[in-house]
Formats: structure tokens, C-alpha cells, sequence
């Protein structure tokens, strides 16, 4: 089984943290967090990671949404998922746009989670 990969841009240190270790329990072998959009992105050609997960509103200049496009626009193996607390239908519309494989919202379930990374590692 070859060791999957995965970067995790979300600015709540807690959520991050909780989110890294869900990951490695699914035998992702490197997880980086980044609070920065424009840092995880500078981080994405290096890394190349399987999978990120973002969430929408970020500290800096670029949203989640804006990451997730840069993504579908210049990397074909890359899978994303959004975690946020945003759920309007207007802000997960343009989210979907971007075809993640899923969207969460938080207060997030474990076993939501748990259920999206099963399903990955088919």
C-alpha cells in the first residue's frame, strides 16, 4: 500500500491539530498544516500531496474557494475537501464548483470524516 499524503489549510489551531491526527490514523504518512492559503499553495508543487482539506475563510488574501480553484486549475491528482462553517447555499455552491469530493460543516463529525477518508482510500 503506498503512503498517502495530505495538507490541511485551516487557521484554528484546534480543528487543524484534530484534523492531522484523524489523517494519520488513516495511514497518511505526511500531514502538513498551514494557516495560509498563498503558503499552502506555494507548498502544494513541492509536496504534492493526495488530498487537502480547507476551509473556507482564511487569514490572508486568499479564501479557501480561491485555493481550491488554483488547485483544480493547475493540479489534475490533487483531491480536496472543504470543512467550514460556512454552509449558505450560495458560499457551497461556489464551493462545489470546484469539485471537491466532499463538504463539511462544522462543528464537523468524526464520523463524517471518517466515513469521506474510507471512501478515499478505495
Amino acid at each position: 500500500m503506498t503512503k498517502k499524503s495530505a495538507l490541511i489549510v485551516e487557521d484554528e489551531n484546534l480543528i487543524a491539530y484534530d484534523i492531522q491526527q484523524t489523517l494519520k490514523s488513516y495511514g497518511f504518512e505526511e500531514v502538513e498544516i498551514n494557516k495560509f492559503a498563498e503558503k499552502a499553495y506555494d507548498s502544494l508543487a513541492r509536496k504534492n500531496p493526495d488530498l487537502v482539506i480547507i476551509d473556507i475563510k482564511l487569514a490572508g488574501q486568499m479564501n479557501g474557494i480561491e485555493l481550491a480553484k488554483k488547485i483544480q486549475d493547475n493540479f489534475e491528482n490533487i483531491s480536496v475537501i472543504f470543512i467550514t462553517a460556512y454552509s449558505g447555499n450560495s458560499m457551497r455552491e461556489n464551493a462545489m464548483k470546484t469539485r471537491p469530493i466532499a463538504y463539511i460543516t462544522k462543528p464537523y463529525v468524526e464520523f463524517e470524516l471518517n466515513k469521506i477518508l474510507e471512501e478515499f482510500q478505495k
